[in-house]
């Protein structure tokens, strides 16, 4: 897509021919210093130029010495602006002159551009003048002072990720590739211990050397030795010596400078110089003046266009990174919270909803208090984070539900087994009026056993609190109605075993007292029989009385005509046996 354009714009014909300077202006901030904007004056000297060109660029932080070393390249101290304050003097991007020719013939020209993480100035706009400065250079140079840090190569990659991105994106499979870099150190007075510049480069660059902490803010190891052709590394002396010359550099004669200084930029312009060339594509060949400023257009026309990929800038991700730390920790915090307040046994629902409540609030506070002085930065996520608390919540309060209904029906079966296994365990038989005493003294027991269990929960779930009390009493009622007819049963087997036992005795008293009779005068009169009968009835009915009276003392308090009585009147079968009863 940009070839095309590019040479319709070349179609267009030629730029206007000014006399131009030997700098001069390309690209300048918009107001807003927010975006590029092209400088049709500085383009039109490089239009002016008709054969074929190659840039050296020069790319770094603000105040690095970017414009000196340009420069310092081109032998001179006064061929780009430097600024002798604080304040940042190249804004956009220039172009300077030079005589140096590149390996293939095309004429040198240097870049400089605009430093990075000024004041007031954002990551993206940073991001812009590199993918430029990127795209144009036939060699690009990374300038940074005294030191290589992790910092600046944690940056450069961010850069060079994101200028990827918009390569890939605008022209899918490019003719343009990554040109070779050269990270170049100014100010540089320490010992290396025998190391290359290029080996101390490749310690922050080298899969091998990453250490904990030293990680790029892109996931995944760093890329740069993979997106450019080819890393170099190259080290400067200070330039000059004394307060006023390095305040203000363009004040000294390149002569004058520095000696180790000036053979180390030797050094680096042979080794820029003889591999440069010219950006060339398939089908318009090398590029010229023209052929550079159109292609310059297309690419500002893609940016202003909003092609350019969005990627996390550092303060960004360090932003995503709190947020999602303080979301974490809040999270964590709440689900320790819930825990604990899902003890067993559960809490009614109104205190556990009131433990929500206290939980959520404190999740919330630790939230803020982990954003503290980031208010813009918290409130939204904040709404998130309640969105999740909530559906949280009603999970919660399910599972408290559940389990505040599995601890009503554990609490009224162990109740029920309570009282079932403690009826069960009453003396059989027993009288109605003591065994109805004896059932109900366990019942209220066991009443009293689940009102003190479940006690918690009838202001909070009164119909399910009632629901259990109504459940205990209905299996009580069913295990004492149980027991009285066991008590009955158990009557009618003594009875019945009572009456069998009195009427053998008294068969076998009838038997035993006729022959011992017999065996005298016969016949036996009726008197005789009589007599016998009342013996036999007697004997009888001691038997029944040893029979009715339980082992387990049953009825020993009553007297034996009591006994008698009561028991033989249950007794159709045992009524021949009270028709005449001694005493």
């Amino acid at each position: 897509m940009w070839l095309v354009l590019v040479l319709l714009v070349l179609a267009a014909g030629h730029c206007r021919a000014d006399s131009c300077p030997d700098v001069f202006q390309i690209i300048r901030p918009d107001e807003a210093h927010a975006s590029l904007e092209l400088v049709e004056k500085g383009l039109g000297c490089l239009e002016a130029l008709d054969s074929p060109i190659s840039l050296v660029g020069v790319v770094g932080s603000v105040h690095t010495g970017k414009s000196f070393l340009l420069s310092a390249l081109n032998h001179s101290t006064s061929g780009f602006t430097i600024g002798p304050t604080h304040e940042a003097t190249t804004m956009g991007i220039w172009i300077g002159m030079t005589s140096m020719m590149g390996a293939d013939g095309s004429r040198v020209l240097l870049l400089d551009t605009e430093g990075f993480s000024a004041a007031g100035v954002n990551e993206a706009f940073d991001a812009q003048i590199f993918a430029t400065a990127l795209m144009l250079s036939s060699h690009l140079v990374y300038n940074s002072v005294k030191l290589i840090t992790a910092a600046e190569v944690e940056y450069l990659e961010t850069l060079a990720r994101r200028a990827h991105l918009w390569r890939l994106r605008d022209v899918g499979i490019s003719p343009f590739r990554f040109p070779p870099l050269t990270w170049v150190v100014e100010d540089f007075c320490q010992d290396l211990l025998g190391a290359t510049p290029i080996d101390w480069l490749m310690s922050f660059l080298g899969e091998r050397d990453m250490r904990a902490g030293r990680r790029p803010l892109v996931e995944g190891n760093y890329t740069l030795a993979s997106l450019f052709e080819d890393i170099g590394a190259h080290t400067l002396f200070l330039p000059a010596f004394g307060r006023q010359a390095l305040r203000n550099l363009s004040s000294v004669a390149y002569d004058d400078l520095d000696k180790d200084f000036l053979s180390q930029i030797d050094d680096l312009r042979r080794r820029l110089l003889e591999d440069i060339v010219s950006i060339s594509s398939v089908r318009s060949g090398k590029l010229s003046g023209r052929g550079m400023s159109a292609f310059l257009r297309v690419l500002v026309n893609s940016l202003r266009d909003g092609h350019f990929p969005s990627l996390p800038s550092l303060w960004s991700s360090w932003e995503g990174q709190l947020l999602s730390r303080a979301r974490a920790d809040a999270l964590t915090y709440h689900s320790t919270a819930v825990k604990l307040a899902m003890h067993k046994p559960p809490m009614p629902p109104a205190d556990f909803a009131a433990n929500l409540t206290a939980a959520r609030i404190e999740t919330e506070r630790i939230f803020r208090d982990s954003l503290f002085g980031l208010e813009p930065l918290w409130r939204g996520p904040m709404d998130d984070l309640r969105v999740e608390l909530s559906a949280r919540e009603v999970k919660d309060y399910e599972i408290n539900d559940a389990a505040v209904d599995r601890e009503l029906d554990d609490a009224v079966e162990e109740a029920v087994s309570k009282a079932e296994h403690a009826i069960e365990r009453i003396p059989l038989p027993l009288r109605a009026a003591a065994l109805d005493a004896a059932a109900s003294e366990h019942v209220v027991a066991a009443s009293e056993f689940l009102s003190l269990r479940i006690g918690r929960y009838a202001t909070s779930v009164p119909k399910r609190h009632a629901r259990a009390l109504r459940r205990l009493a209905a299996a009580c009622k069913a295990s004492v109605t149980s027991v009285k007819l066991a008590s009955a049963e158990e009557e009618s087997r003594i009875l019945s075993r009572a009456v069998s036992s009195g009427l053998r005795t008294y068969d076998l008293e009838m038997t035993a007292s006729t022959i011992r009779l017999s065996a005298g005068i016969l016949p036996i009169s009726a008197r005789e029989i009589e007599s016998l009968d009342l013996a036999a009835r007697h004997a009888a009915l001691i038997d029944f009385d040893r029979s009715i009276i339980s082992p387990r003392g049953y009825e020993t308090e009553d007297s034996d005509a009591s006994t008698r009585s009561r028991w033989l009147r249950r007794s159709d079968t045992a009524l021949m046996l009270n028709k005449t009863t001694p005493g």
